[in-house]
C-alpha cells in the first residue's frame, strides 16, 4: 500500500513540476532538489515515516530527515 501511494505521490509531482521522476529522486540540480522538497512533504502528511521515505527513495534515513 505505502508503495503504490508513495508512486502516487511521485507521478504527480513529477507531472506538476516537469521534471522525470529519476531526476527528482537523485539530481541535485535546484529544481529537482525543491521538488524532492514536495515530495518529502506530501508524504509526512500522509503519515510516512524518515524510515518509510528512505526505504522507497533508496537513501538514508540521514538524508531524508
Amino acid at each position: 500500500m505505502k508503495t503504490e501511494l508513495f508512486n502516487e505521490i511521485l507521478n504527480k509531482v513529477a507531472e506538476v513540476t516537469e521534471l522525470d521522476k529519476e531526476s527528482i529522486l537523485h539530481s541535485n540540480k535546484e529544481e529537482c532538489t525543491d521538488a524532492r522538497y514536495i515530495l518529502i512533504q506530501s508524504l509526512i502528511r500522509l503519515g510516512f515515516t524518515d524510515t518509510d521515505m528512505a526505504a522507497l527513495m533508496g537513501k538514508s534515513r540521514q538524508t531524508i530527515c
